[in-house]
């Protein structure tokens, strides 16, 4: 599963990465820093990454919830902050049943 989330995660920053006037060449060999400090996006270039990874959560595992929840906005480390923080995230939402089925 976590291999199915990972590709959709990349898959969804290379689509949104490629909207950008000027595109980052990315490494996913490393972990993508996405927001904050160094982040290749910026806000509106996130909420648009949260909401494909959403929708490709949903057409390609059936799974379904809201990313930017206010459980994300509390935490004291970002679940936006990079890719493996995304990855870690959805996983964490999948196991503790948050994603609807």
């Amino acid at each position: 599963m976590k291999s199915k989330v990972d590709a959709i995660i990349q898959h969804a920053v290379e689509q949104v990465n490629n909207t950008l006037s000027k595109p980052h060449v990315l490494d996913f060999k490393k972990d993508v820093i996405l927001f904050g400090e160094n982040g290749i996006f910026d806000s509106i270039a996130l909420v648009t990454l949260i909401l494909n990874v959403e929708e490709e959560l949903s057409n390609q595992l059936e799974i379904h919830f809201s990313l930017a929840s206010e459980k994300a906005m509390s935490r004291r480390n970002s679940p936006f902050h990079s890719i493996e923080t995304l990855s870690q995230y959805v996983m964490e939402m999948i196991q503790e049943g948050s994603a609807q089925c």
